[in-house]
């Protein structure tokens, strides 16, 4: 069995979207309400925090794209939990393949690292948003489905912002589109993607982590050059794992190669 055989199709490629959410926003706001992110800061059974102005933001994308990321989501993080509990059933049975579905061992380990990425990168980049929306008003029994904002506007704060420069609901920053879709600012157009990023909310210990991970990075980076050549990494265009979907198909998600976990793998087709 092929390691690309199981990892399921989602409908948006994930490299190609535009980061929306900035380092201090995420580590300060929003890593500490889900356990996607766990290895980094502790979780929170709290309510998370939300405001007038991530509101705002929150609805310059049109509301199709949540539709899409939702379901992607929900489509990664139901594999994940399916190959876990594969993978622990065949660690139990002592056995290196299943013998029912040919799976190996190490192909579920770099699969359940592959989905769990894919899941994490989405996150980071828009899915965040409304995952943090979604439990806060759920938190306070609020129902902010839809594009009625009228529950949602009485519950929020008063804060005074900038206005953010898109127009509601006129972002489309997924490589997916339906016909019919009237978003009018889309991927495929020649748009600066940064004029629509969240603001950032950084702090001394945000500031602090961010100094510190990119010193690590730029160690394991030096380390790699030393001993080898460089395995492709997820913003890499030279060695794609999968082929880019074709006429808006529904995608593995990753032509970013997962080389670094094949490394230490037999050579084998994917």
């Amino acid at each position: 069995m092929s390691i690309v055989s199981l990892v399921p199709e989602v409908y948006v490629d994930v490299k190609r979207i535009p980061d929306f959410l900035p380092w201090g926003l995420r580590y300060n706001a929003f890593y500490p309400y889900s356990d996607l992110f766990s290895h980094i800061v502790n979780t929170q059974a709290t309510a998370p925090p939300w405001d007038a102005e991530l509101e705002a933001y929150y609805r310059t994308f049109h509301p199709d794209v949540w539709l899409y990321l939702m379901m992607d989501h929900h489509t990664d993080a139901s594999a994940l939990e399916s190959l876990r509990g594969r993978l622990d059933a065949l660690r139990q049975s002592g056995l290196v393949e299943d013998s029912h579905t040919g799976a190996a061992l190490e192909d579920l380990e770099v699969a359940i690292g592959m989905v769990e990425a894919r899941l994490r990168k989405r996150w980071e980049k828009i899915f965040g948003l409304r995952d943090i929306r979604d439990k806060y008003f759920r938190m306070h029994g609020v129902y902010a489905g839809g594009t009625d904002y009228y529950c949602v506007d009485d519950h929020l704060n008063d804060l005074q912002f900038p206005a953010p420069a898109a127009a509601q609901h006129s972002l489309w920053p997924l490589s997916y589109r339906p016909e019919g879709n009237d978003a009018t600012v889309r991927l495929d157009d020649d748009v600066d993607w940064t004029r629509y990023t969240l603001p950032d909310r950084p702090t001394a210990r945000s500031e602090d982590e961010r100094r510190r991970r990119e010193g690590q990075r730029a160690e394991q980076d030096a380390e790699g050059r030393e001993a080898a050549p460089r395995a492709p990494r997820w913003d890499d265009e030279a060695a794609p794992l999968l082929a880019a979907p074709v006429d808006e198909a529904r995608s593995s998600g990753f032509s970013f190669s997962f080389s670094g976990l094949l490394r230490h793998r037999p050579t084998q087709a994917v």
